[in-house]
């Protein structure tokens, strides 16, 4: 029958608050079929099963969103350097890359700069920036820091800036983003040994260059 405007129905269970899912489907059916089908195309009525708490809506649905324990990544770049406007804090990333290339091992990378964005938290966290050869032992560069979240819908960016940086042997390395000892993005960056090194570079020199073609 037709479910009234206003009223709530509950679906006794056996087992309250440990009730599992073939228990839920075989009660819902019943209710759902005559409340929110209601052959008048009346209004919908509010099904509650009793001992169980509603599922918390998403953020998009209930108007606000819900904090996350751990932020979410949105951006991971590596350039050569980020000039940022004083006044209006917009920030413009130059030289974008994700390879470098030496004459010779160990080289060295005279300057770079990390970007990265955040978002989808609430709170102060330690991060951690960490670039290592894919045999995971070989660290070429780390840097740490800490970020503050007021609000899970502000964007926050980071810029890392890190100098002489060296590269003891070619091939692919990984950049990691991490968060209270939680990895939350990586991108990898490959280390090619000849080719461009740059007008003037020294035999130790490394020179970077963008594209996403394979070395």
């Amino acid at each position: 029958r037709e479910c009234p405007r206003g009223r709530e129905r509950s679906i006794p269970l056996e087992r309250e608050r440990t009730a599992s899912i073939p228990t839920l489907t075989e009660a819902l059916p019943a209710a759902l079929g005559s409340a929110l089908t209601s052959p008048s195309g009346g209004a919908y009525c509010l099904i509650r099963v009793a001992g169980l708490r509603p599922p918390t809506l998403p953020g998009s649905i209930a108007g606000t969103m819900p904090p996350l324990e751990t932020p979410l990544g949105l951006s991971l770049l590596m350039c050569d350097t980020i000039i940022e406007d004083k006044h209006t804090g917009k920030k413009t990333l130059v030289g974008l890359f994700d390879r470098v290339h030496a004459r010779r091992f160990p080289c060295i990378h005279p300057f770079m700069c990390v970007y990265v964005s955040l978002t989808g938290a609430r709170g102060r966290f330690s991060c951690e920036v960490l670039c290592r050869h894919q045999d995971n032992h070989t660290v070429a560069f780390s840097a740490k820091g800490q970020v503050e979240l007021r609000d899970p819908r502000q964007v926050v960016d980071l810029v890392f800036r890190l100098g002489g940086v060296t590269f003891a042997k070619p091939e692919m390395y990984w950049l990691n983003f991490v968060v209270d000892d939680v990895p939350i993005m990586m991108r990898p960056l490959f280390v090619v040994e000849g080719g461009n090194t740059g007008k003037g570079a020294g035999p130790q020199d490394a020179a970077p260059e963008g594209g996403a073609k394979q070395p």
